[in-house]
């Protein structure tokens, strides 16, 4: 993620690291999964060999299984979430693979407000629910599974 991506920077900074980790980065293939992470890539001075068009997982990971990763060294930014399917995919084919947290997504010590939510929804006094993020389904759809609701929902 574009967010991602700033932090990781930040926190190469702070330690007086930035010049660095960037100097690095710039002898390495970058791929950008979407235009968020392009852009803060190129705010960076740095420049992606590719970017998927569906801006999706699965595109990545077809687009690093085309080339021999035996030995390679791959980082990979999470956004919120581990991306098994990825990570996996890139050791079977003989990757290194280091796995970047820049940030965790975790529920929230009191799940009352979103029982709320998830009673309201499947009574129809709320008309809509967004999403920010996948995870953020993942926390709903358990509480209305511990709830007996998920199928309501």
């Amino acid at each position: 993620t574009g967010i991602g991506f700033r932090a990781w920077l930040e926190t190469a900074d702070g330690h007086g690291l930035r010049d660095a980790l960037v100097a690095r980065l710039a002898g390495a293939e970058i791929v950008a999964r979407g235009p968020k992470a392009r852009g803060a890539i190129r705010s960076a001075g740095l420049r992606e060999a590719w970017s998927p068009e569906s801006e999706g997982c699965a595109e990545v990971t077809r687009h690093l299984l085309g080339r021999d990763l035996a030995g390679a060294r791959v980082a990979v930014q999470l956004y919120g979430e581990r991306q098994p399917e990825l990570t996996g995919a890139l050791r079977a084919a003989g990757a290194e693979v280091i796995e970047i947290p820049v940030y965790r997504w975790s529920r929230t010590e009191d799940p009352t407000p979103l029982r709320r939510l998830v009673g309201q929804a499947v009574t129809g006094t709320v008309d809509a629910i967004t999403f920010t993020s996948a995870p953020a389904v993942g926390a709903t759809l358990a509480v209305a599974a511990e709830d007996g609701l998920e199928d309501a929902l």
